[in-house]
C-alpha cells in the first residue's frame, strides 16, 4: 500500500479523487500524522498579504512562501554593533507608508546560514520582531537582507506560518492586519 501512495500514477483516478475529497472535507483530520492542529484551526491567506511588523506596526506587503524555512525582511545598510556586551544590528526599513527610511535597532538572536542556488551560502543576522498577519500576532525570527531586487519587502516562511495558515495560491490580499 505504501508504494501506491508514493507512486500516485499507479493509483486509479477514481481512488485519487476520493482520497482528495476525504482529505479536504474530513472534519478533524490532522494536517500531518504528528500535528494536532487541524485544517479548521487555521486561517486561509493568499500568497500575498499585507502585514505589520515591528512595534511601530509598519504596514508592508508580504509574500507567503511555504517553500522557505525562515522569514526575511528587507533591511538596508545593516550594521552590526555592540551595546552593553550584546550584539545588535541597526538597519533601515525603506518600504514604510510615507516612503522615508525608518532606522531600527534590534539585538541579534543568532546568525543564519542561507543556502542559495548556485552560489555560496550567505551568513545573515536574525532578529525577533512582532508580526501581525490578519488577526494573529506573534514574535517571529526574521533574517535581515537587502531585498531591494525582490517585489516584496517581507517573505514569510514556514517559521511564521506553521500551525496558523493555509495558503491559497490563487488569492491575494484576503486579510488586513488587525491585531488591536
Amino acid at each position: 500500500m505504501s508504494s501506491l501512495l508514493v507512486d500516485a500514477g499507479r493509483i486509479p483516478c477514481a481512488l485519487r479523487g476520493l482520497l482528495l475529497i476525504i482529505t479536504l472535507v474530513a472534519p478533524g483530520v490532522s494536517a500531518t500524522a504528528d500535528d494536532s492542529t487541524t485544517m479548521s484551526d487555521k486561517d486561509i491567506y493568499g500568497w500575498i498579504e499585507p502585514v505589520k511588523v515591528t512595534e511601530q506596526a509598519v504596514l508592508l506587503p508580504a509574500k507567503l512562501d511555504t517553500g522557505a524555512d525562515t522569514s526575511s525582511l528587507d533591511a538596508r545598510d545593516a550594521e552590526r554593533f555592540e551595546r552593553d556586551g550584546v550584539e545588535y544590528v541597526r538597519f533601515d526599513l525603506v518600504h514604510t507608508s510615507n516612503g522615508a527610511p525608518l532606522t531600527l535597532e534590534y539585538p541579534v538572536t543568532r546568525d543564519a546560514l542561507i543556502r542559495r542556488h548556485g552560489r555560496e551560502p550567505d551568513r545573515r543576522p536574525v532578529v525577533e520582531l512582532r508580526l501581525c498577519l490578519g488577526s494573529i500576532e506573534r514574535e517571529i525570527e526574521f533574517t535581515l537582507a537587502d531585498r531591494g531586487v525582490f517585489d516584496y519587502p517581507v517573505l514569510l516562511g514556514r517559521n511564521a506560518l506553521e500551525g496558523i495558515a493555509v495558503i491559497d495560491p490563487d488569492a491575494r490580499d484576503i486579510t488586513r492586519p488587525d491585531c488591536g
